[in-house]
């Protein structure tokens, strides 16, 4: 990796990101779960 995240990104995924602790009552799209998937999926493990 060659590129270096700018301070927006870095913002957005360690300074400033927050948990959820609560959810809406309304159900998510098949697009948006898949899609979340697609990210997921590439996440470390405990193999690599």
């Amino acid at each position: 990796m060659t590129q270096v995240l700018n301070d927006a990104a870095l913002d957005q995924i360690f300074r400033t990101a927050r948990t959820f602790n609560k959810f809406q009552d309304k159900p998510g799209s098949d697009e948006t779960l898949r899609a979340l998937y697609e990210l997921a999926k590439w996440g470390p493990t405990s193999m690599n």
